[in-house]
This record gives structure tokens, C-alpha cells and sequence, in this order.
């Protein structure tokens, strides 16, 4: 006989892991985004701090050999795509190409001090993707959802497993016992398939088997 009360237990425990799981993925995957985004600007405050002078005195001097291996180091920096540098004069380089569908991207004013005066000579713009998060992002919520949905379904097996051990099989035998009843009385006394167990440790099923036990004696 098939558990209907463990079929639906399994169905409320896997509802409510699935529910409890899509939550904490959400919010994992949520601050696992921002995360990602302070690291992005992380690395534009870099540029910023750490190589938009040595640049800026690149374009000045118009070295474009320093200027091009400067950027070519630079478009390795991680999710970094694209970086690209104009003159004022309408000199252009670039390293790596801006093939993302979304990208983060930011441009910084390239200046030069010259005779007590700050001189524009340029922009340079860079772009970091956004598909390598949303990539990253996408593979690390299947990881969850995968490993999630086998241990719920490791934990409801088992719980189906003890359900049917402690509970389901004894409620079986008690219906047959039932079944079997003529003119209110039994052909023998109840007597449940498991180990008894001493009178202060008697669980809600003792007690049932005692009440069956002593109705039938009652009729008697």
C-alpha cells in the first residue's frame, strides 16, 4: 500500500526546501553580483590612481610604443575588455575588442601640467564586460540548484524512509486489524511489528495499541 500521508509529507518538505533554496540562491547570487561590481570599480579606481599619469605623460611625449604597452598590459586585467586612448590631437589606440552585450564602462580625462597649467590631451575609456559576471553569476546558481535539489531529494527519500518505518507500516497493520474485526472483537490482540518498549517510554502508537486493546476487551 502506497503512504499518501508520506507521499505528501515528501511534497511539503521538497516545496518547502525548493522555496527556502530559491530564496538564499537569490540572496547569494545577489551580493555575489555586487561583489563582483566593487571589483570592477576597484579596478577603475586602479587606473585611476595607478597608471592614468604614467599614460597622460605617455600621450605628452607621444610615445605610442609606451602608450600601446601600457594598454596591451592593461586589457588583462580581469573582465577588463576593451581600452582605448584619444588625443586631443586625433591620435587613437586601443587594445581588445568590445564584443559584450553588456559592458561597465567609464572614461578618464588624460592631463598635463605644463608651465603652472593644467592641459587636456586627451580621454581614455575603458570597458569592462558584464557577461563574465552574468557567465560566472549564471554557472555558480546552477552549481547551487543542482547540489540543492540532490541533497532535498536525498533528505525526502530518507524521511520517506522513516516515516514509512515508525509510522506508515504500523498504521497499516493496525487498519488490517481493524478490517478484521467481527461483532467488535478482533481475532487476537493487537500487537504492533517492533521491539516493546517499557511504560515511560511508550510513544503515541503504544498508546493507540493499549486503547484498540482495551476497547476490545471491553466488547467482550
Amino acid at each position: 500500500m502506497k503512504s499518501r500521508i508520506g507521499l505528501r509529507l515528501v511534497i511539503f518538505i521538497v516545496l518547502f526546501s525548493s522555496l527556502i533554496t530559491l530564496i538564499s540562491t537569490g540572496v547569494q547570487i545577489y551580493a555575489d553580483y555586487r561583489g563582483d561590481l566593487r571589483n570592477i570599480e576597484s579596478r577603475m579606481g586602479l587606473i585611476r590612481q595607478s597608471y592614468l599619469q604614467s599614460l597622460s605623460n605617455s600621450v605628452w611625449q607621444f610615445d605610442a610604443e609606451q602608450i600601446q604597452i601600457q594598454l596591451d598590459g592593461l586589457v588583462h586585467l580581469p573582465d577588463m575588455e576593451y581600452i582605448e586612448i584619444r588625443s586631443a590631437e586625433g591620435d587613437f589606440w586601443s587594445a581588445g575588442t568590445g564584443q559584450s552585450n553588456h559592458q561597465l564602462k567609464n572614461e578618464f580625462p588624460l592631463t598635463h601640467l605644463h608651465a603652472g597649467k593644467e592641459t587636456l590631451i586627451g580621454s581614455l575609456r575603458v570597458a569592462f564586460s558584464l557577461d563574465n559576471v552574468y557567465q560566472r553569476l549564471l554557472h555558480k546558481t546552477l552549481i547551487i540548484l543542482v547540489n540543492n535539489a540532490i541533497k532535498t531529494f536525498l533528505v525526502s527519500g530518507f524521511t520517506l524512509l522513516v516515516f514509512h518505518f515508525f509510522v506508515t507500516r504500523h498504521l497499516t497493520q493496525l487498519a488490517a486489524w481493524l478490517h478484521g474485526l467481527k461483532d467488535g472483537v478482533a481475532a487476537g490482540e493487537l500487537r504492533l511489528a517492533r521491539p516493546a518498549r517499557p511504560a515511560g517510554k511508550a510513544d503515541e502508537l503504544d498508546a493507540l495499541v493499549q486503547a484498540m486493546n482495551g476497547m476490545q476487551t471491553s466488547i467482550r
